[in-house]
């Protein structure tokens, strides 16, 4: 999912969820007139919801004219006033989750893909997207978990499957992510993702000639190749077999061009195969441009570092060496206690641990929600309680916003994957 899709998920699940429920109230919304702006639209259904609390379908309309004005927070509280009155909708909890992580309200997103796939089993994008937030969060088994059921659910889901095999991979195992892929291109045999999969599986265990090869299928079944001939450009560049920088110059020449040569991590790659090819001097800019985008991007600050080192700028490289160990050790001390959080999902430990690293590492939304879940698993938690006051009035928030499955006592850690 590209990253502006928020923008246009909403409005195609709102346009599902006004036409398949049947209102409280089912006085439908008068239109505005098409001359409007928006503001007046949204003015105008603000006045209707005032007067009819209860009319759902205003809600979900002003949540449309915010949401395409790119308004999310405003559309997420509008969405927030109608789950509560409208019957319950496996749509209308998806396109409240997809709007809160757009707004970072991660809590919301949370308890919206939590109750899509509760409300709508069938419902392919809830358990995909609740699988890739447990995912964004490093909860692994959570993910694992979402998906078998999932899968269960719906067993000839290319999407499910395809996730099932990236989870594979995320959390270590090579060999899983190989069986998973080999059911994909199985049952798939058109589509990339299988044989993308495989090709990962396969460098992951140092079978780089399998790689190659597996990946070349995958871009040829890509209606968009690029992505796929990204990953084939990083194989030439890592295999340990027969490295060949100047075919990975030559696959991103090939597909890598217009606005997509300027995206971090195609520069991050090309980077890497200029210094590969002993062209340190272009390398160097790339990485430098990077970091210009990405300031803690651990790749490009180590690789920048050890070319100023080699130019003998010995004061440059020793000012990324230091941000290089910072975000280092940030990284080692997340995957420790990501692994205590993953054996242990009911404890608060390792939630408030997780949230205090999210904290140092200035990701505000995730340092909310694994605060939230710390104080819902031990109200006493003082540390948890304040350090999700502070995280949400640093997003402009109180308690009283926090969304109802993350409220002290509220039953199950969301870490367990539960729905």
């Amino acid at each position: 999912m590209s990253p502006h899709s928020h923008k246009w998920l909403p409005l195609m699940l709102l346009a599902a969820v006004t036409a398949g429920c049947s209102a409280r109230s089912s006085t439908p919304v008068p239109p505005a007139r098409p001359a409007e702006e928006p503001e007046a639209k949204a003015r105008y259904l603000q006045a209707l919801v005032d007067r009819q609390p209860h009319h759902w379908r205003a809600y979900v309309r002003l949540a449309s004219v915010r949401t395409a004005s790119g308004q999310n927070r405003e559309a997420l509280d509008a969405l927030r006033s109608a789950v509560e009155v409208a019957p319950p909708s496996g749509g209308l909890y998806a396109t409240l989750a997809d709007t809160a992580e757009a707004a970072g309200h991660l809590d919301w997103a949370l308890h919206g893909w939590q109750s899509a796939v509760q409300h709508e089993p069938m419902l392919t994008l809830g358990w995909v997207r609740l699988a890739r937030l447990y995912l964004r969060l490093g909860w692994v088994s959570a993910a694992e978990g979402v998906l078998a059921r999932g899968s269960a659910r719906l067993p000839h889901s290319l999407r499910i499957l395809r996730e099932r095999a990236s989870v594979a991979a995320a959390g270590g195992s090579p060999e899983d992510a190989a069986r998973i892929a080999r059911e994909l291109i199985a049952r798939f045999p058109a589509s990339p993702f299988g044989y993308s999969a495989l090709a990962d599986a396969h460098a992951a265990r140092g079978r780089w000639r399998e790689a190659v090869l597996t990946g070349q299928k995958a871009a040829a079944r890509a209606p968009d190749p690029f992505p796929f001939q990204l990953r084939l450009a990083e194989y030439e560049i890592e295999r340990t077999d027969a490295p060949n920088p100047t075919r990975a110059l030559a696959i991103l020449e090939s597909g890598g061009q217009g606005e997509r040569r300027n995206e971090p991590q195609v520069r991050y790659v090309r980077g890497r195969a200029l210094k590969s090819a002993g062209r340190a001097a272009e390398a160097a800019a790339e990485f430098e441009a990077v970091c210009a985008q990405e300031p803690t991007h651990v790749g490009a600050l180590r690789e920048l570092a050890r070319i100023y080192t080699e130019r003998g700028e010995t004061a440059r490289a020793r000012a990324l060496i230091t941000e290089d160990l910072a975000q280092a050790s940030l990284v080692r001390e997340r995957s420790e206690v990501l692994r205590r959080l993953n054996q242990q999902p009911g404890s608060d430990g390792p939630h408030l641990e997780m949230a205090e690293l999210h904290v140092r590492a200035g990701d505000l939304p995730e340092a909310a929600l694994e605060f939230g879940i710390a104080r819902m698993l031990n109200p006493r938690n003082k540390s948890a309680a304040q350090g999700l006051a502070e995280a949400l009035r640093k997003q402009g928030r109180d308690l009283d916003s926090v969304a109802p499955r993350l409220r002290p006592g509220a039953a199950g850690a969301p870490a367990r994957g539960s729905s």
